[in-house]
């Protein structure tokens, strides 16, 4: 047997042995006709990475639920002509929408089977058939004004994320508020959907900018969803302080006012409790980049006074963060350019410990950060092996 073919076998057997638990039982051999086709058509399951025994990607696993569907298809596997030159991910949105789709999908869809969602699944199979989103049964109430916006969402989205962006749009939003939406809770489905869609309603309503709109939300949990411990980490109280919370003609200057009193009650009261001011650092380590006369400096904030102080400085909700610091659920970095004259906090970054992901990242007033000082935070996550989700 040539090299060629033994790394072929080793790649489809490593597949084989990874199939959904289901899938062997029925015997692997009807699939392997299937892999071995897409083996040849794409480099889908190429994968110079795997060795021996070494599971498959999320790509390939879910090149392995495609088949698994096959009873859905609306073509046959062999009649796929991957596009010429294309990517991994180009090539399987393409088999995708070979394979399903019998009307045209929103560029986000393919990438729901990179994921393992029912809710995305159920949607997916709605829509390849050319049924509307609205009656899809998703708890994200669609109306006629968001089915074009969902339509045509970006491709980075998933179906929550899809129908939020459209939710923005369709009341009269704007890119940047609906990316800001998106980039907090409310990327994924809610419990209490139509008081949400309020809330998104008086953000459009009220001009409320897409840095504002980040403590809105975080706020509105808070008082509505979570217990009283939760939102201000100094009393014993096991309900939602304001459980029946509702935006109805209110208005923005009445908003801010609360989030000011929230933000200063969790700034004066709490110290009086006696609780540790300080807590242990992590394993990852700090960050320093030389660049000319100034330096770039990540270090971890482990104290209740100088998370005050980062939260105070940039001006945005750190601070009721504190509890989650100390538990070791949250660790609060501080990037920040350091010249001859002065020491500047540029940038917030969480990090979950036990994931090693950083889950946000955040400048003054909730501001997003800019392509170059998210370089400076890529080299770090190598240098520590951290992930990166969408900050």
């Amino acid at each position: 047997m040539s090299g060629k073919n033994r790394r072929r076998n080793d790649v489809d057997q490593s597949i084989s042995q990874s199939l959904p638990f289901q899938i062997r039982c029925f015997g692997p051999n009807r699939y392997q006709f299937g892999l071995g086709l897409i083996h040849q058509k794409s480099s889908l399951l190429t994968r110079s990475q795997i060795h021996n025994s070494e599971p498959p990607d999320a790509m390939s696993r879910a090149v392995m639920e495609l088949l698994a569907y096959k009873m859905r298809w609306h073509r046959s596997l062999e009649s796929w002509e991957p596009p010429r030159g294309g990517s991994r991910r180009v090539q399987f949105d393409s088999l995708v929408k070979h394979l399903f789709a019998q009307y045209e999908l929103p560029a986000f869809m393919p990438g729901i089977w990179l994921r393992e969602d029912k809710l995305e699944r159920r949607v997916f199979m709605h829509l390849a058939k050319g049924l509307s989103i609205r009656t899809a049964g998703s708890p994200i109430r669609c109306t006629r004004q968001m089915v074009p916006h969902f339509m045509t969402a970006p491709a980075d989205l998933t179906v929550a994320q899809a129908l939020r962006w459209a939710q923005v749009f369709a009341l009269g939003g704007d890119k940047k508020l609906a990316r800001a939406v998106i980039g907090t809770r409310l990327r994924d489905i809610q419990a209490d959907e139509s008081f949400w869609d309020q809330a998104v309603a008086f953000m459009v309503r009220e001009s409320i900018g897409p840095n504002e709109a980040v403590e809105v939300i975080d706020f509105l949990h808070r008082q509505r969803f979570q217990s009283g411990t939760q939102a201000y980490n100094f009393i014993n109280f096991n309900q939602p302080l304001q459980p029946e919370l509702s935006l109805k003609g209110r208005t923005r200057v009445w908003l801010r006012r609360h989030i000011a009193n929230w933000r200063e009650d969790l700034g004066l009261l709490e110290p009086s409790l006696g609780r540790p001011t300080h807590w242990a650092p992590t394993d990852i380590r700090p960050f320093r980049k030389q660049r000319a006369e100034e330096t770039w400096t990540i270090t971890e904030i482990t104290s209740r006074e100088e998370l005050g102080a980062e939260g105070g400085t940039m001006e945005h909700c750190v601070f009721s963060y504190l509890t989650r610091c100390r538990r070791n659920l949250s660790s609060i970095w501080s990037l920040q350019r350091c010249t001859a004259s002065q020491n500047t906090r540029v940038l917030t970054i969480e990090v979950r410990p036990r994931s090693r992901e950083i889950v946000q990242v955040r400048g003054k007033r909730n501001r997003h950060a800019t392509g170059d000082e998210l370089n400076l935070i890529r080299n770090w996550a190598a240098a520590e092996q951290l992930t990166m989700t969408r900050a």
